[in-house]
């Protein structure tokens, strides 16, 4: 929730700052202040393009918070505009088929991360403002005999 009383729904998982006051309202799920939230992270199982289309709605509503103070910043000003936005998926969509949707719905500065772990982890560059591909090795067990 903002200042101006904006809300963004339910989110899958949000990291707060330890001191960040908690709003109950009657019937209603916790609410928290977004100057309070480091960081929200929409989770999939499975982040195919209607996956994503859904996070994407999710996430712009909290990256349009009205946030006057921002979690993190600095002396000279705020280091970013406002809570990490992450998307968490185990296997998902292809890289095309990522940047096709961040094109098409003009979500250049929406995502600061997303992990597909069968695929790799993209994210944006703030400077850019465009995902870059940042690879990740893969493991294989050792059989232990």
């Amino acid at each position: 929730m903002d200042s101006q009383g904006n809300r963004t729904g339910q989110l899958d998982t949000i990291i707060i700052r330890d001191d960040a006051p908690k709003l109950t309202y009657e019937g209603e799920r916790d609410t928290f202040l977004g100057e309070g939230v480091f960081s929200v992270i929409e989770v999939k199982s499975n982040l195919t393009r209607e996956k994503l289309k859904e996070a994407g709605r999710t996430l712009k509503k909290v990256r349009d918070l009205h946030i006057e103070y921002p979690s993190f910043q600095s002396g000279s000003g705020p280091l970013f505009d406002g809570p990490f936005r992450i998307i968490f998926s185990y296997i998902g969509a292809t890289e095309s088929t990522l940047i096709n949707e961040i094109k098409k719905n003009n979500w250049h500065d929406l995502f600061d991360l997303i992990c597909i772990l069968n695929r790799g982890v993209y994210k944006r560059i703030l400077t850019y403002h465009h995902l870059k591909t940042i690879p990740i090795s893969i493991l294989k067990e050792k059989v232990l005999h």
